[in-house]
This record gives structure tokens, sequence and C-alpha cells, in this order.
């Protein structure tokens, strides 16, 4: 591919067309230390005062860069990874444009639309069909466009715990809504749903077991 891209023919015919500039990164191994290395190697037409047109090349070593670039995406990639491991649910929200964008849910959750879509039609339809009655007025609430920019602007984050069903037959769960403005970005948040339906068990039964240890205490003082 690097042969054929800069061969004479090829270039000549390249910038004929008027593109201005042939380039091209490709792996080399270096026989020297044996590692692989980066390259990038581009091409240029120039003209002469006499008009004569000659084509001018450069290569240069890009290692450092690709590898910077892998690291920032197996830093990405691993932070995803955690994030995907903690939340059920990862949205990006448009405060001024009143959208929203899933990045990331559960697959055996109830499947949710790719893309932006409507905040306010959103929240409500699915508070609607998925949370439970008792937690329904606090969720709408919380989930009102104006009352998360207002909260947001006080504290840069917001917080609710409530229930809702994450399969259309399941069981209701304990989830954590919270709510982060984007730093450096304005107008932008995200919305990171996390199940603690477990935690919430162990909760009660901590609170089972001290019930139980405090009328054991009383009954041998």
């Amino acid at each position: 591919a690097l042969l054929e891209k800069f061969s004479l023919d090829a270039m000549r015919k390249t910038f004929s067309s008027g593109v201005s500039r042939v380039e091209m990164e490709y792996e080399l191994h270096d026989e020297g230390s044996g590692l692989t290395v980066w390259k990038e190697r581009a091409a240029f037409p120039y003209t002469l005062d006499d008009g004569a047109l000659h084509i001018l090349f450069y290569v240069r070593d890009v290692t450092k860069r690709k590898q910077d670039e892998l690291q920032r995406k197996q830093d990405t990639d691993n932070f995803i990874t955690a994030l995907q491991s903690n939340y059920a649910e990862i949205y990006r929200i448009d405060l001024e444009t009143n959208l929203i964008s899933p990045l990331y849910y559960n697959q055996d959750q109830i499947p949710i639309t790719a893309g932006s879509m409507n905040y306010t039609e959103f929240v409500g339809k699915r508070a609607n069909d998925r949370v439970h009655p008792n937690d329904l007025h606090a969720v709408l609430s919380f989930y009102d466009i104006d009352n998360v920019r207002a909260l947001l602007a006080c504290a840069g984050v917001s917080e609710l715990e409530y229930r809702k069903r994450q399969t259309f037959e399941g069981d209701y769960e304990w989830v954590v809504a919270t709510v982060r403005l984007v730093q450096g970005d304005t107008g932008k948040a995200l919305l990171f749903l996390r199940d603690v339906t477990r935690l919430k068990k162990m909760e009660k039964t901590v609170r089972s077991l001290e019930m139980r240890y405090n009328a054991v205490f009383r009954q041998t003082i």
C-alpha cells in the first residue's frame, strides 16, 4: 500500500486532481533495536520559478505520538469498563437543547433507542412505565429539566434513590441516579444509574441484626 500510494504515477495523478498533500502512517520493524516503530511519510508538489514541478518528501518518526494515542485509548477503554461494571445505565444530557443520548446500558434491560431523544418525553415515559408508583412523584420532580438545571447550577451534582423495573416483567430494583455537570462543556451533563438493590438488602439485614442484638442486650442488663 505504501509503495503504491507513493509511486510516481500515483502521486502525479493525485496532485493533478487538486490534492495538495499525500501522507501515510505505517509500522516499520527496526532491525537495530528489534522494536516496531511508527513512521509518517508525506509528499507534496513544489513548483520552481521556471515552472518545473517537483515532489518533496519527508519521513518522520511518530512512534511516541502513536504510543500516546494507544495509551489514551487503553485508558479510555479501562475507564468505560470500570463505569460499566458499576453503572447499569449512562446518559449524556444537553441541558440547553433538552436532548438525552444513551452512552451505555445493560443489554438485558428494556431496549433504548440509539441517538438523541427529547429529554422530557424520554424521562416521562420511562418513569411512568418503570418507576414504582410510590416513587413516581419524586422521580418526575427530580428529573424535571428546570430542576436539574437549578440543582447543578448550585452544586454541580444531584442524586436520588428510587425503585424501578430493570425489565418489563422484572421486580422493582433500587437504583441511585446521579447527574453531574461535564467539566469544560457548558450546558452538558452526565446521568449515571447504579443498581443498589444488593446494598439495600445488606443494609436491611444489618439493621435486623442490630435490633436483635439490642433486644438480647437489654434482656441481659
